[in-house]
């Protein structure tokens, strides 16, 4: 076996490095704010002996004066800093650098220059009561603000803030850990206090697969897993399906719990997001109040997800549909515009022939109009002539080849298809 694997409160992070350290490029602003030395602070650099000391202990002055922490060692401290410094003391810039390398000389040295600044500045050191302050603070800020990456940052500032010296990295790691936990176990018992039994079951029930129907297979995903698939592409059905998805969530009378509305929505998202990365196998192995919130959270997700997937289909099935009629009216007022011309024609054709008394003689004239045009092609324009002045579309044989699509393909509106599921969609909007 190999050697045990080291805890993750004490491996070392990016993080931590850029907590720990002074930024490359730092502004004259910042630098005439923090790294100014008064007479006070001059009073202090002088009982220093040596250069190195000297700087040292003004550099680890300016750096808890603004950040809250000591340095670690000199490595990396910007020269705009060191030349700051060097204006003030009276020390050459290249030899201040050169002589941040042996600072400090030894660990007494060290601890005697952070004893002296933390005086100096009136900072605390980080003890057990200061700890505990931070715990505190840090659970009731984890509540709002869940995510680890985000709660290191508002611990430091609050250090600053009550003028504590920043701890070492893995104290503060240890301590948003066990925050963090608390945080989120108060969480927990918020959400699910006051579900009743019933809630509970139907919450635990979710987790496993549904009963089968008669004569069918039984089938191997939860509950949850149908309420958490994607919405299927814009048609008829999926918009159907989603409804009845939306009416299935609603039913439960969970997705809408009270006790949600007292939870920040970072940890609402927070625990949606859990709910939808583990699987039902997973979420049975969790402990009861967590499990429970967890699906609480899921729940509120998916009937949101599902109440704007209806709404983007719903709309995008419109702008189907009237993509669609637009270009039907446009072949239709083609055809239209079609036969009209074709009407002209034939009438100014019936025309001539009736005018040309000396060559076309009265009995032969319905013959020669045959002749020129069949009966079932006049049939066709008298008969769409009379729909025209009766105001009612009849298609002729020039629009024929426009047809209006078939009902069925002509999806209905979601409100037809589902009321009530649309209603409570309006209702939650």
């Amino acid at each position: 076996m190999g050697p045990p694997a080291t805890p993750a409160a004490a491996r070392p992070t990016p993080d931590d490095a850029h907590f720990y350290r002074l930024p490359a490029a730092i502004d004259p602003m910042t630098l005439r704010r923090y790294f100014t030395l008064h007479g006070a602070d001059r009073e202090e650099v002088t009982r220093c002996q040596g250069v190195a000391n000297a700087l040292g202990f003004a550099i680890q002055l300016c750096a808890l004066r603004w950040r809250g922490h000591f340095l670690r060692d000199m490595a990396g401290v910007p020269s705009a800093i060191v030349e700051t410094l060097a204006e003030q003391t009276g020390f050459l810039s290249l030899a201040l650098a050169a002589s941040l390398q042996g600072y400090p000389a030894s660990e007494d040295t060290r601890l005697d220059h952070h004893e002296r600044i933390r005086l100096h500045l009136g900072f605390t050191r980080c003890g057990a009561a200061e700890r505990g302050r931070l715990l505190d603070h840090m659970v009731a800020t984890a509540q709002t603000v869940p995510r680890a990456a985000t709660l290191y940052p508002l611990a430091c500032r609050w250090l600053l803030e009550q003028c504590i010296v920043r701890p070492g990295p893995s104290t503060i790691r240890d301590l948003l850990a066990r925050a963090r936990d608390q945080a989120l176990a108060a969480t927990f018992k918020t959400l699910t206090a006051g579900l009743p039994p019933e809630a509970c079951e139907q919450l635990d029930q979710l987790l496993l697969p549904p009963a089968p129907a008669d004569g069918q297979a039984a089938s191997t995903r939860s509950r949850l897993d149908a309420f958490r698939l994607p919405a299927a592409g814009a048609s008829a059905a999926a918009l159907v399906a989603l409804t009845a998805r939306l009416d299935e969530l609603s039913s439960l009378g969970l997705a809408r719990w009270p006790a949600l509305q007292t939870i920040h929505p970072a940890t609402r998202r927070l625990l949606a997001g859990w709910g939808y990365a583990y699987d039902a196998w997973s979420l049975r192995r969790f402990e009861p109040a967590k499990r429970r919130a967890i699906l609480v959270c899921t729940l509120e997700a998916a009937f949101a997800e599902a109440a704007d997937a209806i709404v983007e289909m719903q709309d995008k099935l419109i702008t189907r549909v009237h993509n669609r009629a637009r270009k039907h009216r446009a072949d239709l007022l083609h055809a239209t515009d079609t036969a009209k011309a074709h009407a002209l024609s034939v009438l100014e054709d019936l025309g001539g022939l009736v005018l040309d008394e000396p060559n076309v003689p009265d009995a032969e004239l319905r013959a020669r109009i045959y002749a020129h045009h069949p009966r079932e092609e006049i049939s066709l324009l008298v008969e769409g002539c009379r729909g025209l002045r009766r105001a009612t579309p009849v298609r002729t044989s020039a629009s024929s080849g426009a047809g209006t699509p078939p009902r069925a393909s002509i999806p209905q509106p979601c409100w037809r298809l589902h009321p009530c599921a649309f209603r409570q969609v309006l209702n939650w909007a």
